[in-house]
């Protein structure tokens, strides 16, 4: 049986973690003014997102994929229930469904996906 390397499991802690704790901070920790929820979110998106190619804990292609899955998720107006109601006293924002499923479509991204899963 394979062992699972300690040094991928660093850096997956690494990747997840950060992203994590600054999705748990609250909205007036963060030193950007009027930060709205979805605004909130999209940093730590990004963070995991910056942290996962760097540290390149899991394939470029699967992190472009859980990207995508995460906006889905936790930003768009249909995402999940539990993800769609701000606490009180904070801003929503707006994120259209939309827009996220039209960056599955662009041809370019479904060529290099399709590349890298052969």
């Amino acid at each position: 049986m394979k062992r699972f390397p300690v040094a991928r499991l660093i850096k997956l802690l690494i990747a997840f973690g950060i992203p994590l704790l600054v999705l748990m901070m609250p909205n007036d920790n963060i030193p950007l003014e009027n930060l709205t929820l979805i605004q909130h979110r999209l940093l730590a998106i990004f963070l995991l997102a910056a942290l996962l190619w760097v540290l390149e804990p899991v394939p470029v292609f699967a992190t472009s994929i859980l990207i995508i899955a995460l906006e889905l998720i936790m930003i768009s107006d249909k995402g999940l229930h539990w993800f769609r109601q701000p606490p009180t006293g904070h801003e929503m924002g707006i994120c259209l469904l939309t827009p996220i499923f039209s960056a599955l479509s662009l041809h370019p991204l479904l060529f290099f996906l399709w590349g890298d899963l052969r």
